[in-house]
């Protein structure tokens, strides 16, 4: 699996990451159809707040549910969207 990380600012990597696992019955894979990088990863990006080490970015996408959650097994296969607020960080 690929992801978009940042090293710090102005360097940006697309490189491969350690496939996602699911750690909880909330967790979901979701196959990514389309993402973007939020203005949040701007301000490390151009250097004006603090970078922690390599961090992933593009927190704010749509794409298709890969695996059934508990309560909702009918949207497996289903078109999703996913608000920067609500994820791990991967």
């Amino acid at each position: 699996m690929f992801g978009t990380i940042m090293h710090g600012p102005g360097d940006v990597r697309f490189e491969q990451v350690e496939d996602l696992k699911i750690l909880k019955p909330t967790d979901a894979i979701i196959k990514l159809s389309v993402t973007c990088v939020c203005g949040s990863d701007l301000w490390p990006y151009r250097g004006l707040q603090p970078n922690e080490g390599p961090a992933h970015m593009g927190h704010e996408y749509c794409g298709l549910l890969l695996t059934p959650l508990p309560r909702s097994d009918r949207m497996k296969g289903k078109r999703q969207s996913v608000r920067g607020d609500q994820t791990g960080g991967q």
